[in-house]
């Protein structure tokens, strides 16, 4: 369940956690790049989920309707249809475009089978 807030709260939220997810992030980028200054293992792994965490936040914050959710704020492209499933099943309507598809690749190959008239009698 979300919690509703005014916008007043929404501006002191914004102005605590904003800069410090922000902060978060650079200092764990700045541990770790160009040279790790901590110990390779579970320390530096540490280090990576210290960035990787906040990065996300942030992400989701800036591009997601309403601060975060399932609502990207720009619309993305809808995925391409599977050609075929794990077990060789066609979706109906790849399927459907595929048999469509079928004569004409057909009709092509055979017109480049066909020699040629030049308009002479040979």
């Amino acid at each position: 369940m979300a919690l509703e807030c005014t916008d007043k709260q929404m501006t002191d939220m914004l102005d605590e956690h904003l800069p410090y997810e922000v902060a978060m992030m650079l200092v764990a980028h700045d541990l770790m790049y160009p040279e790790p200054r901590v110990s390779p293992g579970i320390a530096q792994n540490a280090m990576i989920e210290c960035f990787c965490i906040p990065a996300r936040n942030l992400f989701e914050f800036l591009t997601m309707k309403g601060g975060g959710g399932k609502k990207p704020a720009r619309k993305t492209k809808k995925a391409a249809p599977v050609a075929a499933n794990d077990a060789g099943e066609t979706p109906p309507k790849a399927a459907k475009a595929k048999k469509k598809a079928a004569p004409k690749k057909k009709a092509k190959a055979k017109a480049q089978e066909t020699p040629r008239r030049t308009g002479t009698d040979g």
